[in-house]
């Protein structure tokens, strides 16, 4: 299977601003049949979270620069402080 990158954009506040629409987007993301992996990244701290779907969609939140995020579908490693690179402080 050929991986394929979808990018799109929303704040973390817009994402849990409507509890309903973020649990709307969420299962249709899940209904994405070749979707493997996708991630909410806040702008405005450091977390990111990362749902898989080899983990059932559970999510795993990573919050601090000396993580790396793993997107296996991509076989990417990438770590939290290089995401962060310039926002923030985090250099």
């Amino acid at each position: 299977m050929q991986a394929a990158l979808k990018q799109e954009f929303v704040s973390v506040e817009d994402y849990l601003a409507g509890e309903e629409a973020s649990t709307i987007k969420h299962e249709y993301l899940q209904e994405i049949e070749t979707l493997q992996d996708y991630l909410v990244v806040a702008q405005d701290r450091v977390e990111v979270t990362s749902f898989r779907r080899s983990r059932a969609w559970d999510p795993e939140l990573l919050s601090h620069l000396n993580q790396a995020l793993s997107i296996p579908s991509f076989d990417l490693v990438l770590p939290l402080a290089s995401v962060y690179e310039g926002v923030l402080g985090a250099d």
